[in-house]
C-alpha cells in the first residue's frame, strides 16, 4: 500500500469533524475486482475511497454476513457494518445474475451459488448452465442486478441506487477478461459478453455502472446533509463543552 493511500487516525478526526470538502469513505469489499470498478466509476466525485486494508488496524474490519433475502438487504447490512466499524462513510453494493426462468436464480446467491469456496466462478458458472440445459432453455434471458448502499457511522442509510443490465446466458463462455458471471453474460446490444468488452465498454453499461448512475443523481445532496449533520453536531459538542468548563469555572 502505498504511503500516500493510507489513512491514519489523524485523517479520521478530520473527517469527523467535517473541515475537508472531500469526503472519506471505505469500500466495503474484499473483491479486488469490484475495488477497481468502483473506484473507476466514482473518480469524479468528491469522495477518497479507501479499501478496508487502507484502514488502521483497529478500524479494519471482517465481512458482514449476508444473511438479507433482497440485493437491497445485503447491500444495507455490508454499508452499516463497515461503516459502524470503521467509524466512516461505507459503500457497499450487492448484486447477481437474475434468469427469469429458472425463478430468479442465482439471485442474491450468485456469488455461493455452487457452495464451494475454491475456484468459485467456474463452479458457479457450471451449476448454472447445467441447470439452464436441464430445464431445456437456449440462451434464456438474463440480468445483472446491482444495489449500492452508502452507510452513515450511526447505521443509518444515506442514500441507495439501483441497476440492471439485460443480456441472455450463453453456454459456452466467451472472453478472458471480467470476472463472475461475464463470459456467459452475452450483451446483444454490444453483440459481446461482458468478458469480451473492454473496462470502458463496461462502465459505460453494467448493472454497477447504472446503479452508481442512480446513486449520484441524490448523492450530492446526501453528502452536503451529512456534511451539515456533522458540523452541527460538532457544533453542539463545542458548545456543551465551553458550558461545562464555564460551570466548572463558577
Amino acid at each position: 500500500m502505498a504511503e500516500s493511500d493510507a489513512l491514519d487516525v489523524a485523517d479520521i478526526a478530520g473527517v469527523a469533524s467535517g473541515i475537508t470538502d472531500v469526503t472519506d469513505a471505505v469500500i466495503a469489499t474484499g473483491n479486488a475486482h469490484k475495488l477497481v470498478e468502483l473506484r473507476a466509476l466514482l473518480a469524479d466525485l468528491p469522495l477518497r475511497l479507501h479499501a478496508p486494508s487502507d484502514l488502521p488496524a483497529e478500524r479494519q474490519f471482517e465481512g458482514a454476513d449476508e444473511t438479507g433475502t433482497t440485493f437491497v438487504a445485503n447491500a444495507d447490512l455490508k454499508a452499516i457494518h463497515a461503516a459502524r466499524a470503521s467509524g466512516m462513510l461505507a459503500i457497499a453494493d450487492d448484486s447477481g445474475l437474475e434468469i427469469d426462468a429458472l425463478g430468479g436464480r442465482p439471485g442474491v446467491r450468485s456469488a455461493r451459488y455452487a457452495g464451494v469456496d475454491d475456484d468459485a466462478d467456474a463452479a458457479n458458472n457450471a451449476k448454472l448452465i447445467d441447470e439452464a440445459r436441464t430445464a431445456g432453455l437456449h440462451e434464456p434471458l438474463a440480468r445483472f442486478r446491482c444495489v449500492v448502499s452508502i452507510a452513515r457511522p450511526d447505521g443509518t442509510i444515506l442514500c441507495r441506487g439501483d441497476g440492471a443490465c439485460e443480456g441472455v446466458l450463453i453456454n459456452e463462455a466467451r472472453g478472458d477478461s471480467g470476472f463472475g458471471y461475464d463470459p456467459h453474460f452475452f450483451v446483444p446490444e454490444l453483440g459481446k459478453t461482458f468478458a469480451e468488452v473492454t473496462s470502458a465498454e463496461k462502465n459505460a453499461i453494467s448493472h454497477r455502472a447504472r446503479a452508481l448512475a442512480d446513486l449520484r443523481t441524490r448523492l450530492t445532496d446526501c453528502l452536503n446533509d451529512c456534511r451539515g449533520d456533522v458540523a452541527m453536531d460538532v457544533a453542539m459538542d463545542a458548545a456543551t463543552e465551553t458550558a461545562t468548563g464555564g460551570e466548572q469555572r463558577a
